[in-house]
């Protein structure tokens, strides 16, 4: 009789096991097919947009978070919406960038050396997000750049516009 409930037993607790496993590996390919997306129809090419572009891309992001996002019943929603909240990040990011760049406005103007550095520092805070993303999805970070970043990247786009206009 012990080792029919032994057996029973470890049964049991090997099915209750197998289940969640399936279940949490589940969740991380839907999450991985959602990252997919995400980048696939937001991120790539971001560094190319005017700021039109970019305006439409953070609406559409803020509407898939509030009113798409929140139907999404999972235990592993609170990634999805931090996934959501970083890639608002680098929309933030990339247009701040654009706003350092008075000289594309310029009518008559080429720019063209300047909008070379404007991608240039685009593809530099890409890079960071892309480093970051899993991090701050998973509760691990609370920032795409530090406020240091920040500063250090201004000043540097600052110089090199410098030695542009010298």
């Amino acid at each position: 009789m012990d080792k029919v409930l032994i057996s029973s037993l470890l049964s049991f607790i090997s099915g209750s096991l197998f289940v969640s496993v399936i279940s949490k590996l589940y969740n991380v390919y839907l999450f991985s097919k959602f990252k997919k997306m995400i980048n696939t129809e937001y991120v790539d090419g971001i560094e190319y947009l005017d700021n039109n572009g970019i305006s439409k891309l953070s609406a559409r992001l803020t509407y898939l978070k509030n009113h798409e996002l929140c139907y999404y019943k999972n235990d592993d929603q609170i990634k999805y919406i931090r996934f959501i909240e970083f890639t608002l990040m680098l929309v933030k990011e990339i247009q701040d960038i654009d706003k350092t760049h008075p000289l594309l406005d310029i009518p008559g103007r080429n720019g063209t050396k300047e909008r070379e550095l404007q991608i240039t520092q685009k593809k530099k805070v890409l890079e960071q997000y892309k480093l970051s993303y899993s991090k701050y999805s998973s509760l691990k970070t609370d920032y795409l750049l530090t406020e240091n970043e920040q500063i250090s990247l201004k000043k540097e786009l600052e110089k090199e516009l410098e030695e542009l206009n010298s």
